[in-house]
């Protein structure tokens, strides 16, 4: 038999064909020619009935990794920072749980809306030990309405007193991205009786990975 048009080639061997109208998945050719004897077959053939010729396997590609955030205003040039200003219209205080590790000390998760579909994130760590605790004393001194006063011992009581008004909530943030570093990360402040932002010091890597 004869195909002048090649549409063995473009629909597969006629006694193959299903014609249901489901769509070819992953743009997969219906046919495949053996390239020692040019015999058209199936698409999924792994030996020329023909000749015995015996495709070699494709190797599978493996899936690329993709950070989670997505944000309109992050550079485009690898370790270029953007840094972007924005209203809070609201902040919330979350106890988190480490992912696949309940063994982990809880901490706060705190929450800055700047609309409907948008926050960004920071977490303070009132039950870690060493220099994850001191940033949080710090943190919380920095941000209390009473700098004075001492910090809370745990989770559930920072989340109470946060709650209760004992910490200062922004008007604006400042947030940098950055390609490469999977979390934002809020360099700033700025507080309705402010003149001038509170800006963060620059921070040591944790050992520990975000979210803790």
């Amino acid at each position: 038999m004869l195909d002048f048009a090649g549409n063995a080639m473009r629909h597969g061997p006629i006694d193959t064909l299903a014609p249901d109208g489901k769509p070819e998945l992953d743009g997969e050719k219906p046919a495949r020619k053996c390239p020692a004897c040019s015999t058209v077959v199936a698409p999924r053939t792994k030996q020329c009935p023909n000749c015995g010729y015996i495709w070699e396997p494709i190797p599978r590609m493996e899936k690329p990794a993709h950070d989670s955030f997505s944000n309109p205003n992050a550079p485009i040039i690898s370790g270029k920072k953007d840094r972007c200003e924005y209203p809070v219209k609201f902040v919330r205080y979350v106890k988190h749980t480490k992912r696949n590790d309940p063994t982990a000390p809880p901490t706060v998760r705190i929450e800055y809306h700047v609309n409907l579909l948008t926050h960004f994130c920071e977490w303070i760590c009132p039950e870690h030990d060493g220099y994850a605790h001191k940033l949080f004393k710090k943190w919380w001194r920095d941000h209390a309405t009473h700098p004075e006063s001492e910090p809370p011992a745990d989770v559930d009581e920072a989340i109470f007193l946060a709650q209760e008004g004992a910490l200062k909530e922004p008007g604006f943030i400042t947030v940098e991205t950055e390609v490469g570093k999977k979390y934002p990360r809020i360099v700033s402040y700025q507080y309705p009786d402010d003149n001038l932002p509170k800006v963060m010091e620059e921070e040591e890597n944790y050992d520990d990975e975000i979210p803790f």
